[in-house]
């Protein structure tokens, strides 16, 4: 029984539970939803919540994106990504999840490119930061349940499962919570975060992304055997560089599983999208094909 005082309702619900009468027929004896009887009988600790709902009864939601434009890529190698979107860098106004981004980053940020640039969705997508700032234990239970939705889908498809935590984020402590809830799933990100490879687990991969203002992070990532993903000024079926400045190039447009590319120290070479085909502040770079290399990879 609950310890603290309950309102007149909490009571009244609580009393025709210890009277046998079953959540439906609460809910016609007070006329309330049979969903907001469960939430106060579950919050007093009458009933267990069930696996899609909130420790105090509320429904969890389903947070990830399965389908686009970057999971089809995936599906036709086996593989269903899902991906969690926020509000990148300080769209929110209320938290900046990218504190690593460049200008130019942030000014060429593909968040209102594809679906993104509909307002119903950059309105979902910043009333999920909200929900991470405002009511983080319940975001993250929602976050879980997602990744189990996953899980139950891609068994369903008969594929392989990869979460991308970090879709339009960089937030490392939250990818790296769920890698270790969920030891059998495949996580990967980008990230603009320096020592990336102090973050990366058997079932977490990250991939650095290069930017105007972090040329030193990217050769100590290199030279960790990191991959770095690198903006060139490539256009749309134009074949990109074999070498940049003497370093590998792999094609990162032919799809979004970076886990594949393993880690061999090289660049992962993308071409400039939206408004990035006309960034001049240094984030796009154009391919070099200098022989001699400048990044050595640690033995």
């Amino acid at each position: 029984m609950p310890t603290l005082e309950l309102t007149h309702t909490e009571s009244d619900v609580m009393h025709f539970y210890s009277q046998r009468l079953t959540v439906r027929n609460i809910a016609k004896q007070m006329c309330m939803k049979p969903a907001n009887v469960r939430i106060v009988l579950i919050a007093n600790g009458a009933i267990e919540p069930k696996w899609n709902e909130f420790k105090d009864g509320r429904k969890l939601r389903n947070i990830l994106t399965t389908e686009n434009a970057k999971t089809s890529k995936g599906e036709k190698l086996g593989i269903l990504t899902a991906i969690l979107y926020l509000a990148p860098s300080n769209e929110s106004s209320v938290l900046n999840v990218c504190t690593s981004a460049s200008p130019g980053c942030i000014k060429v940020c593909l968040f209102s490119a594809g679906r993104g640039g509909f307002i119903p969705v950059r309105n979902a997508r910043i009333a999920k930061t909200l929900m991470l700032v405002n009511d983080r234990e319940y975001f993250l239970a929602c976050l879980e349940y997602s990744i189990k939705l996953a899980i139950r889908k891609s068994q369903r498809m008969g594929l392989k499962l990869a979460v991308r935590v970090n879709g339009t984020s960089d937030l490392a402590w939250m990818a790296l919570q769920m890698a270790s809830i969920f030891p059998d799933v495949q996580f990967y990100d980008y990230t603009k975060h320096a020592h990336a490879w102090t973050r990366t687990r058997s079932n977490y991969h990250l991939t650095f992304s290069a930017s105007e203002i972090n040329a030193s992070e990217q050769h100590e990532a290199l030279a960790h055997g990191l991959n770095v993903a690198m903006v060139f000024s490539t256009k749309k079926k134009q074949p990109l560089p074999e070498t940049h400045n003497g370093v590998p190039v792999i094609d990162g447009d032919l799809h979004d599983i970076r886990f594949l590319d393993g880690y061999s120290g090289s660049i992962i070479g993308l071409r400039a999208k939206g408004k990035a085909r006309k960034d001049c502040s240094g984030f796009v770079v154009a391919p070099h094909h200098a022989s001699s290399k400048l990044f050595t990879v640690l033995q």
